[in-house]
């Protein structure tokens, strides 16, 4: 349904930026990954998920050595599992490209993998938030309440369930199980691997205002 799951080869890092109409910070966003990738030797390939936009992004990709994966007009959770699908690293990072996250400081998010995680959720409660990046209501009231009752059902410490910037180990995920389309994909994700028994922590993670 979502492509055909591609061999894993020496790759020890997949990251898959999902993208719409994120030109602007798209070549930012690889060029931040590679960085970290190059600095720590560590080889990854990246994979642009592009969701029908009309803006210059798969050019940008393109001439940035990633990946791109054209899926039309889906949906964040078809996006995903089209992207897990094409992955070949023992790792993924996932996110968006629009600037609100930084690709560069993702040590914490790999080492914890390192050490035998296998999952990672950004924590953007515990980074540093930027003003206007999150609306007020849903900084002091939604986000805690919903995250108080993901607790509750799962049993679990993690307090930003939603955050869209993430890393696993790719052969834990079940790709052919994920129902949601729409960015609760985030939230199933975390729930398949706690309910599957494995081991899942969070990292410190900077949340940015998007520039328009």
């Amino acid at each position: 349904m979502y492509g055909r799951r591609v061999p894993m080869k020496n790759i020890k890092l997949t990251v898959i930026m999902l993208c719409r109409n994120d030109a602007r910070m798209l070549g930012n966003c690889i060029d931040a990954a590679k960085r970290y990738a190059e600095e720590n030797d560590i080889s990854t390939e990246y994979i642009v998920v592009d969701m029908g936009g009309s803006d210059d992004s798969v050019k940008i990709a393109k001439s940035k050595g990633a990946k791109v994966i054209q899926v039309g007009k889906k949906k964040l959770g078809t996006a995903i599992a089209y992207g897990l699908n094409h992955s070949r690293g023992r790792y993924v990072i996932l996110s968006t490209c629009d600037g609100r996250f930084d690709f560069y400081h993702i040590n914490g998010f790999v080492k914890g993998l390192d050490i035998g995680y296998d999952m990672i959720v950004g924590n953007r409660f515990a980074g540093r938030m930027s003003k206007g990046s999150m609306g007020k209501f849903e900084k002091s009231f939604m986000m805690p309440v919903l995250a108080f009752l993901f607790r509750l059902r799962y049993n679990t410490h993690i307090n930003d369930h939603l955050c869209e910037f993430i890393a696993f180990r790719r052969n834990k995920v079940q790709v052919e199980k994920l129902r949601c389309k729409d960015r609760k994909i985030i939230a199933e994700l975390i729930a398949q691997f706690l309910k599957n028994g494995y081991h899942v922590s969070e990292a410190p993670v900077n949340y940015h205002k998007v520039k328009k």
